[in-house]
């Protein structure tokens, strides 16, 4: 299954200015015989995906995002052409043409002793060292311990007769990463020394017998049924929680214990209403009980259920959102925008949560959602969406919170969108800040000592290696407080926002003077400013066709070029290059996306009315517009071959003249 390509679509992540861009980038070729190459079908966007995106996992080299994949093989290394005895099965049996689902990491599935999470080989994919699925094709190494096949008729479920439906593509994606997660989080509980007693019917600890005649004298001691019972807890019920339940009901079985608890948690009422249609579906758990249970009902449950004692152990599955304020007041002021999130669709309106404020309840009222007629309040609004709304009353002391949707304009929503773009960028600076200086002395520069400059990549690597979060000075969340009284709220008092105050700390780093910080604090502020702020030039590129055909046709070209060559700024320098008469390219570099096409744009101006008034004729063949490495290597393998094919032609000329002669 030949790929006729040779360039792909492909999502990539930049680091600066943080943003995607859809490119077009080479194929991906085998490079170990152990490799494969696969034709993505669906490929799933994951939540740990958006943590570089919003930055909170810094990075420096742009990549191709996403882990999650199903695809078909059409590509194999020599190794599934001759493979060993002893090596994964799928190198034996994997062929072109097959449908496959990937895991989120490569791994080479050769552990002699079944450890997990070990592999010296593993790789994660959509990261800088290994190209993701969001792409047209992918390469996946250890191919062979890596991929998982599926049937041709789909049936992953079983040979029973209801079991035999064609499974979708976007049912398949599940196996690449969020039922894996679960399963792992069910099969780390159950396999916990801590619970092997229950399953063994032996007393903790369960240790080998001849340990065990030493300690007990011989004597087998067995636990009783109504001590081996196991209370389990799985809290967070989304796409991974509820695999992890269903694995863990799933094992439980398989144990052939039947002498368990479940309690299944989440504050959200259409998620357990979900959790509790699946449990029915997969019918009845034989002595188990399984109780799903809101977050405020859940301790008392649990408490019930397990006689007092509480639970053998928890699966956490839900995301530890931060809670956290942007700004120095607790509350909110009438008229001010803020986005919130919607946690519930009630009859009087929709539950939200206040993003910027430690995620405080409000609501907004069913007559403010829409000017319309709500005919379908879904349509307006959706639980798990972020919304833009305006604040109408805030009573401080009861907590009530009343918001409005219908009065907020387009307008309204790009200035709040920008403000809380700016204070999450805050945030995550403040937040690697504080992880980082855990356990420094807050104390102030010393006057007259020099502003320091920014860290170098050895030093940073060097004091990442050296810190230690276990130092005294309280938890990375204490710290993260201590720091925006000491750095954010005096900064956005004095500057409108915090965010602004950074940006112009890339020039001024007087910004903090006055600041109460330590010195490796300064530091470590600084060098992340730097690091996440500091805009990167974007390439700009257009293309044009140019032509004169009057006795002065070469002169009036290059006047026209260089008229538009003219239009430069300091900040946005044009240059113009010919590919091939009569196609010429007019590029730059640019910190500014916006002011750069708008250069471009007076350059492709300037050229026209030039050219005219020559007699000439321009045609733009691509609009200025962000162009990737790939496409630039692209324009420059086809200069290089018109230039190679123009010295052909001046060779053949020469020649020929030679034998005139």
């Amino acid at each position: 299954m030949a790929i006729q390509n040779k360039t792909m679509s492909a999502l990539k992540l930049y680091p600066d200015p943080l943003e995607l861009r859809f490119e077009s980038v080479p194929v991906p070729e085998i490079t170990h015989p152990d490799d494969a190459i696969v034709k993505v079908l669906l490929a799933g966007l994951c939540g740990s995906d958006l943590h570089a995106y919003r930055g909170l996992e810094p990075f420096d080299t742009p990549y191709t995002t996403g882990h999650e994949l199903v695809g078909i093989v059409v590509g194999l290394g020599e190794s599934f052409r001759n493979a060993p005895a002893g090596r994964p099965e799928l190198y034996s049996t994997l062929k072109v043409g097959d449908k496959v689902v990937s895991p989120f990491t490569s791994s080479c599935g050769e552990c002699r002793i079944g450890f997990t999470a070990r592999c010296d080989h593993s790789l994660l994919f959509g990261s800088p060292r290994l190209p993701g699925a969001q792409a047209q094709y992918i390469r996946v190494p250890h191919a062979g311990g890596t991929l998982f096949r599926i049937p041709q008729d789909d049936n992953i479920l079983g040979s029973e007769p209801v079991a035999r439906i064609r499974t979708s593509d976007a049912s398949l994606i599940l196996l690449a990463d969020i039922l894996p997660t679960g399963y792992f989080a069910a099969l780390q509980a159950i396999q916990h020394s801590n619970l092997a007693y229950a399953f063994a019917r032996k007393t903790f600890p369960v240790i080998p017998s001849f340990v065990n005649a030493f300690v007990t004298g011989g004597e087998s001691i067995k636990v009783q049924e109504s001590d081996a019972k196991l209370v389990f807890a799985v809290v967070g019920l989304g796409p991974v929680g509820l695999c992890a339940l269903i694995s863990l009901v799933e094992l439980l079985g398989l144990s052939g214990t039947s002498n368990f608890t479940i309690v299944a948690v989440d504050p959200n009422e259409a998620r357990r209403t979900k959790a509790e249609e699946i449990l029915s579906a997969l019918g009845s758990t034989p002595g188990g009980v399984i109780r799903v249970v809101s977050l405020e009902d859940a301790p008392g449950v649990s408490k019930e259920l397990s006689g007092g004692l509480g639970c053998d152990a928890v699966l956490e599955c839900s995301f530890p959102h931060s809670i956290m304020r942007y700004y120095q007041q607790k509350y909110p002021e009438v008229d001010d925008l803020v986005m919130v999130q919607v946690r519930q669709i009630a009859e009087m309106g929709a539950y939200v949560k206040l993003l910027e404020y430690d995620n405080i309840e409000g609501m907004i009222l069913l007559s403010e959602l829409s000017r319309r007629r709500i005919r379908s309040i879904q349509k307006l609004i959706r639980v798990g969406r972020n919304e833009v709304v305006v604040v109408l009353r805030v009573d401080k002391e009861k907590g009530y919170i009343d918001l409005s949707k219908r009065r907020v304009s387009p307008e309204d929503i790009t200035k709040c969108e920008d403000k809380f773009m700016k204070s999450k960028a805050v945030a995550s600076i403040m937040r690697h800040v504080a992880t980082r200086t855990t356990g420094a002395v807050d104390e102030a520069p010393k006057e007259g000592e020099a502003a320091p400059k920014s860290e170098t990549k050895e030093e940073e690597k060097e004091e990442e290696e050296e810190h230690d979060t276990g130092l005294p000075g309280g938890s990375d969340e204490e710290r993260l407080e201590e720091l925006y009284e000491q750095i954010v709220w005096p900064l956005a008092s004095k500057y409108g926002h915090t965010y602004d105050a950074f940006k112009l700390a890339l020039t001024s780093p007087d910004v903090f003077d006055g600041l109460n910080i330590s010195q490796p604090v300064l530091n470590s502020l600084i060098a992340t400013i730097a690091r996440r702020l500091t805009p990167q030039p974007i390439k700009l590129r257009a293309d044009i066709e140019l032509t004169c055909f009057q006795p002065t046709g070469i002169d009036a070209i290059k006047r026209a070029l260089t008229a538009g060559e003219a239009v430069s700024t300091e900040a946005v320098p044009v240059k113009a290059k010919l590919v091939a008469p009569p196609f010429y390219v007019l590029g730059t570099n640019a910190t500014d996306k916006v002011a750069g096409v708008d250069i471009l744009e007076k350059a492709i101006e300037a050229i026209k009315v030039t050219i005219l008034e020559d007699g000439g004729e321009l045609n733009v063949k691509m609009k200025p517009k962000a162009v990737s490495e790939s496409e630039d290597l692209e324009l420059a393998a086809i200069m290089a071959k018109a230039n190679q094919e123009n010295q052909e032609i001046s060779g053949d000329s020469a020649e020929d003249s030679a034998l005139e002669d």
